[in-house]
């Protein structure tokens, strides 16, 4: 898992800089945060992979497969509130 880890840190670092650029954002943390959450989701998406090996895993229907596609469209999604789940 640390080999994912290692192979998304600088593409989700590069992605993180134009995403900045365009939105003004300058805040370090908040960069950081956001590079944390795309290397979680993968990481996180991984282990679906690796479930799936079972045939009776539905990996395509599982909602960490969801938030993994939410980062690939450029979507960041923050967390669920209440009933709502909330997207940057």
């Amino acid at each position: 898992m640390t080999l994912i880890a290692d192979r998304i840190i600088e593409p989700a670092n590069e992605s993180m800089e134009q995403a900045s650029f365009i939105w003004d954002v300058e805040d370090e943390a908040q960069k950081q945060l956001a590079v944390g959450a795309a290397v979680q989701a993968a990481h996180q998406a991984a282990l679906v992979l690796v479930a799936a090996v079972d045939p009776a895993f539905e990996a395509a229907d599982h909602p960490l497969t969801a938030k993994f596609r939410l980062f690939e469209f450029g979507r960041w999604p923050v967390g669920v509130v209440g009933g709502s789940f909330n997207l940057f």
